[in-house]
């Protein structure tokens, strides 16, 4: 599952190996770690690695997912041809409009994770502005009971600046495509996987009453149920 490694050979066979057994996609953490000693504790890989990671994803048709920090990486993960934007630009950063337009030019999503990044909020607003497209995760082991995990990253990239309509779009159909399943998921059309959830409320207009769910249908099947037998 984990491969460590800033061998370009050996990164693109790990991937021709994880391919066959069936992966969709590959993250890379693209980002180096300084303690307040001024030791380096994790070493960022070469961008030749990077550069080898995602050609040898795109030749098995993977998604590559990639974990920056600064920048100056953001900049070195888009020109290495991504799908997403993993955290982004961190640590209180503000993102250039140059970044923002090579993100919105290469179709690349940016998954902010707020409830782990203080101060990501700070470039939401300029990024939705530019149109960048977003998606939703968290990188959080903690309140993944219920789902509050997720619902609570999308309550705060609202209180960041997005609209409650485009935070659902962001998790929906931003999702979909991120993964590559646009043609089976994250919009509801003919054809598609019925994964659905009803809620009561209108968390369109109010982001929070995504925590009132009715039920949930997975792939056309009801999994729970609160309502009235039907």
């Amino acid at each position: 599952m984990t491969v460590q490694s800033d061998d370009p050979i050996y990164v693109k066979q790990q991937i021709a190996t994880l391919a066959k057994e069936g992966i969709d996609g590959v993250k890379v953490v693209y980002q180096s770690h300084t303690n307040s000693e001024g030791v380096v504790t994790m070493p960022r890989i070469s961008n030749e690695t990077l550069q080898a990671i995602t050609s040898a994803a795109r030749e098995h048709g993977l998604w590559i997912a990639v974990h920056t920090g600064t920048p100056e990486e953001t900049d070195e993960a888009i020109a290495a041809g991504i799908t997403t934007i993993e955290h982004g630009i961190r640590h209180g950063n503000l993102i250039e409009a140059k970044t923002m337009q090579k993100i919105i030019d290469n179709n690349i999503i940016y998954v902010p994770t707020l409830g782990r990044e203080p101060q990501g909020h700070l470039n939401i607003a300029a990024l939705n502005q530019s149109g960048v497209m977003f998606g939703v995760g968290t990188d959080s082991p903690v309140e993944m009971n219920d789902g509050n995990s997720y619902r609570n990253e999308l309550a705060r990239m609202v209180n960041a600046g997005l609209s409650d309509v485009e935070a659902l779009i962001a998790a929906t159909r931003n999702g979909a495509i991120a993964l590559g399943k646009s043609k089976e998921l994250g919009t509801i059309e003919v054809g598609k996987f019925a994964d659905i959830l009803l809620i009561d409320g209108q968390p369109w207009q109010d982001i929070t009453e995504l925590k009132n769910v009715e039920m949930v249908i997975l792939s056309g099947r009801i999994a729970m149920n609160k309502l009235t037998v039907l």
